[in-house]
């Protein structure tokens, strides 16, 4: 009773009073509400920054693979030229043959590559590649052996390289009539070809194709 007669007797005070509270109470609301907004726009901002970041390393990661893929290439390149111009008529005499350049090569790939794996494997990847082409597929399988040792001991298990050697090798075998082999081995291996490589990459429909026989 007392405060309601006070409030009529003070009208304009308690209405002064009641607006400045309102205006305090709307400051703070308006203040709180901007340092949320703030905050949450200075996380957004701290994670756009993070994701540049990755993507930026995910692109020097992406070209210096390239460098090295294109180095690689480039001396296994060179190797095998040198390997075929030693099996010239000149060098060798009239009789040269196919398989004994390869056999050359072979042997000749570990001093060559003492200190460079991974390109022993690429040469190795190519001469098991030639050998099948000959229908020779125990020396295909002896190099492809040779070289998944060498990609699996130097390289990282999701290396595009590596997982294209260890299709190639799932796929001799499945041609060897070593079809559990195959399928143990093609079991791992297609998740891993489908996370780096795409599901649509030629070689992932190939060996999920192989897979299925």
């Amino acid at each position: 009773y007392k405060l309601r007669k006070f409030a009529r007797r003070n009208r304009t005070a308690v209405l002064a009073g009641i607006v400045v509270t309102a205006v305090l109470v709307l400051g703070v609301i308006g203040t709180t509400l901007g340092m949320v907004s703030a905050r949450r726009e200075r996380r957004q901002a701290e994670q756009q920054k993070i994701v540049a970041e990755e993507n930026a390393a995910a692109a020097r990661n992406q070209a210096d693979r390239a460098d090295r893929e294109a180095e690689q290439a480039r001396t296994v390149n060179e190797f095998m030229r040198d390997v075929l111009s030693s099996a010239s008529p000149q060098n060798r005499g009239a009789d040269v043959r196919l398989i004994d350049v390869l056999a050359s090569a072979s042997a000749t790939a570990s001093h060559r590559f003492a200190k460079h794996p991974l390109k022993e494997a690429q040469v190795r990847d190519l001469i098991a590649e030639i050998y099948i082409e000959l229908s020779i597929p125990s020396e295909a399988k002896a190099e492809y052996t040779k070289s998944l040792a060498l990609w699996r001991e130097n390289a990282s298990a999701d290396d595009p390289q590596a997982l294209t050697a260890e299709y190639r090798y799932a796929d001799l075998l499945n041609g060897f009539e070593q079809m559990y082999e195959a399928e143990k081995m093609l079991a791992g291996l297609l998740p891993r070809m489908e996370r780096v490589l795409g599901s649509d990459d030629p070689r992932t429909l190939s060996a999920r194709a192989t897979g299925a026989i």
